[in-house]
């Protein structure tokens, strides 16, 4: 799905402030997606590892690369996610 560096953190350490999202082993945030990818492709991606609960694509211009936050319905899939994608990037 990307071609450059990709960043997941769980959303325990990664919580942004101003933002008010629920913090837990479920949650992930995925920073350094490139602008061009749609909602629908970066939920597909992150779905092909267990059901998402709820997700939020954060497109705003100035910033350079977009950010997203997906929460699973299980702590499992999020680690599966997590390990996943950071051994891809």
């Amino acid at each position: 799905m990307h071609k450059g560096k990709l960043s997941v953190k769980p959303l325990i350490a990664s919580a942004e402030n101003d933002l008010s999202l629920e913090q837990g082993p479920n949650n992930l945030y995925i920073r350094e997606l490139e602008k061009s990818y749609e909602e629908s492709q970066v939920r597909r991606a992150f779905a092909m590892f267990g059901k998402i609960q709820s997700f939020r694509l954060v497109n705003k211009p100035e910033f350079t690369t977009n950010i997203a936050f997906v929460a699973y319905s299980c702590a499992r899939n999020a680690k599966i996610a997590f390990e996943n994608a950071v051994s891809h990037s």
